[in-house]
């Protein structure tokens, strides 16, 4: 029977051609899922502590977020603590930034020192190709004149 042609039904399971084809996608390098492109936000959440009280960590709004990539300065509105004394009073914030989880230490907003000044947080990410690496953050005194006088 040599010119009979013989039909061998197929089953349900994949052909060898499907299985090469999911090998070679399975042992593709992927992209990590912290990957950045330019211009996307980097998500931040923050924490905040005032007289030994800290709070929950909450997110920041997208726009207020900054871009990976990209120089962004954002006004944050911080909340009034209910028992807000003034002037005998230390506010502190801490960031979490990026799905990396990078956090900063404890930043004094404001501290038992009256000064006429607002301050400033400067947050410097430091990336390469397409990841976080680190973060440094410090706190400037902003004066009305708006010149910036640094902590550091």
């Amino acid at each position: 029977m040599s010119g009979v042609i013989r039909h061998r039904p197929r089953g349900r399971g994949l052909e060898t051609s499907q299985l090469l084809l999911l090998a070679l996608v399975l042992t593709m390098p992927l992209r990590s899922a912290a990957n950045y492109a330019p211009g996307q936000t980097v998500p931040i959440s923050r924490r905040t502590q005032y007289n030994h009280m800290r709070t929950n960590w909450e997110d920041i709004v997208a726009r207020q977020c900054p871009r990976y990539g990209h120089t962004k300065l954002v006004l944050l509105n911080l909340q009034e603590p209910n028992d807000f004394k003034g002037v005998a009073s230390s506010y502190k914030i801490a960031l979490e930034v990026g799905k990396e989880r990078l956090q900063t230490q404890w930043l004094p907003i404001i501290s038992e020192v009256k000064r006429e000044t607002v301050p400033m947080v400067v947050l410097d990410l430091f990336h390469a190709h397409g990841q976080l690496r680190r973060i440094q953050a410090s706190v400037a005194q902003l004066n009305f004149e708006g010149e910036c006088e640094s902590e550091d």
